[in-house]
């Protein structure tokens, strides 16, 4: 997708002025290696929960 065709998608989300700076950033992490550190952990005193562990720990939230 480009970002003349993501731009319109982010509106709710996003001011159209910011739009593009957005995107930039976003482009910008395509294929870097993320950092990973234990900042959560020294913070909270609990190690960091994956996306995946978060959800299945989250899930009765989300149920009707």
């Amino acid at each position: 997708m480009t970002p003349d065709q993501a731009g319109p998608e982010l509106g709710p989300f996003v001011p159209p002025h910011m739009a593009k700076d957005v995107l930039k950033a976003c482009e910008a992490t395509v294929g870097v290696q993320p950092e990973i550190t234990d900042a959560v952990e020294r913070i909270t005193g609990t190690p960091a929960r994956g996306f995946v562990r978060w959800a299945e720990d989250h899930a009765d939230h989300f149920r009707h």
